[in-house]
Parts: structure tokens; sequence; C-alpha cells
């Protein structure tokens, strides 16, 4: 029986990310730290012997995925694109700054009311459909997984087995940072 073992990464930073704008499903490239969080990610990714990396169809984790197999070998070709795995849409806090009120950039529990947010059942239900995707892979061993903060986030919360408002206990996931996931 194949053991897997998955990792997950959240993109590097992104323009937006650096001048605190809320992006969810908004498109944002890579910033230069984020570029450069992307390499060291791969740097780190050539040490776990991935042999799948699957990203969010969003921009900015398609650039660091695409970075971290460049550094790891891995054909950019292969990556795998998982829609379920995009982040949350975050309705009409998108494009707006989170300067002043670090509370309604997507992480907090404030944002639940908010127009246009995606409903928490079925953020969690999306991550969860494409988590059980990979799982049903029974050709790779290791499975890097490039991802956002919430979607991070949710992966944990569903991996643990918890609620899907547990979301907000978990850690923030850093830009470029490679954690374990199973």
């Amino acid at each position: 029986m194949l053991m897997q073992r998955m990792y997950m990464v959240r993109h590097g930073q992104s323009k937006d990310n650096a001048h605190k704008i809320v992006s969810g499903t908004h498109e944002t490239p890579l910033s230069e730290l984020g570029k450069e969080q992307a390499r060291a990610a791969g740097r780190h990714a050539r040490g776990l012997a991935i042999d799948l990396i699957v990203a969010s169809p969003l921009e900015r984790a398609q650039h660091t995925a695409k970075i971290i197999a460049e550094e790891t070998g891995y054909p950019t070709a292969d990556i795998v694109t998982i829609p379920e795995f995009s982040e949350r849409d975050l309705g009409k806090l998108e494009g707006t700054s989170y300067a002043q009120n670090p509370r309604l950039n997507g992480n907090f529990p404030a944002v639940e009311h908010i127009v246009g947010v995606e409903k928490l059942p079925h953020f969690n239900h999306r991550v969860e459909h494409g988590l059980r995707q990979l799982l049903q892979d029974k050709q790779h061993k290791t499975i890097l997984i490039v991802c956002h903060v919430g979607v991070g986030r949710m992966l944990r919360v569903v991996t643990a087995g918890k609620k899907p408002l547990e979301l907000y206990d978990q850690p923030k996931l850093e830009n470029g940072v490679i954690y374990p996931l199973l």
C-alpha cells in the first residue's frame, strides 16, 4: 500500500499582500519578495522528494508552483491545477485595504457577515472535495499543494476532522513556507 505524504505551501507574497489589499479570488502577481520566497520554498522542497505539485488556478499560486518546480527539477508542464484550491471569495472586501482594520483581511470571523463572502460550509466542502481527489491518487507518494492562507487553514481543519468555523483557530500560513499536512 502506498503511503502518501502531503505538504502545503502558501504562495509567495503578492503585490496585494505587500500593500495590505484583500485578494481572495482577485488576481495579483507576486512581488519580488514573493518570487524569492518561492525560490526558497523550492530549495527546501528539493529534500522532500516531491513527485506531484498541484496548485490553485490563481496567478500567484501558479507562479509560485512554477518557481518551486524549476528549483526542484520538476517539469512545470506536469503541475496539476485544482480549482477547489482557489482562495475563498471574499466578496466586497476584495481589492480593499485592510491596513486600518486588519480584522477585515479575510482571516477573522468578522468577515462571515460581509456581503458576497463565500459561505463557510461551501468553502469547507470545496476544499474537502479537492483533498479527496488527491487522496484517491495512488500514483504519487509525496504531494505539494500550492495554495492560499484560507485554503491552507481549511485543509488543516479538514484533515483534523474539525468544524468549518474552527478555520479561525488555525495558525496563519506564512508566504512561501512549506508545512506538513499529512
